[in-house]
């Protein structure tokens, strides 16, 4: 069976920051791991996981597998040092108020 390639881009999120990666829909998880991994200068791969909603998703397995669409948003959590995942946290920035003039 062909799978057709296509060049597509994530938005990845954690906390405040978005990480926007180019990449092809049959890379594989754990390329896009490794690909974040560099990106923040972090020695351990094993210490990431990429979340798409309420699923953690399995680096062996591609993002055509997880029916990621082009520019769909997928979430980053790190492994804390006692070994438990942070919980999904995206900070939304604060709103300002509006000056009456």
């Amino acid at each position: 069976r062909q799978v057709s390639r296509m060049s597509m881009y994530v938005r990845i999120k954690r906390k405040n920051q978005t990480t926007f990666l180019y990449t092809e829909s049959t890379q594989k998880i754990s390329n896009i791991i490794a690909n974040l991994a560099e990106i923040h200068e972090l020695e351990d791969e094993d210490a990431i996981r990429i979340i798409k909603g309420e699923e953690a998703l399995d680096g062996d397995k591609t993002i055509t597998d997880y029916k990621i669409a082009n520019d769909e948003i997928l979430y980053v959590v790190y492994k804390s040092d006692d070994g438990d995942w942070e919980e999904v946290d995206i900070q939304k920035p604060a709103k300002q108020e509006k000056k009456e003039t």
